[in-house]
């Protein structure tokens, strides 16, 4: 499956990871990364200057740019959240 990529040029994800560092919540749970995308991760948090933490935040945030939502929202297996998902192409 293709994914319509777009680059987002470092001063846009600079002003992305200082939006986020005003606030944002929690997970629930601390996700196992594997070796080769902690290392992808970490790359990508050097590069912004920000910590890991913040950077996957921005990576998730990103997605909806990239991947079709309206597949996501068609198979999304939690319809309580749609007013707040990112992927609800309705709003």
């Amino acid at each position: 499956m293709a994914y319509p990529f777009r680059k987002m040029t470092t001063r846009e994800l600079k002003r992305r990871s200082r939006e986020k560092l005003k606030g944002g919540a929690l997970m629930a749970y601390t996700p196992e990364l594997s070796y080769k995308s902690s290392g992808t991760l970490r790359r990508i948090a050097w590069a912004l200057d920000i910590p890991m933490t913040k950077a996957i935040e921005m990576v998730f945030d990103h997605m909806p740019v990239i991947l079709d939502k309206e597949k996501v929202c068609q198979e999304c297996r939690d319809k309580t959240r749609c007013d707040d998902c990112s992927f609800n192409y309705e709003n």
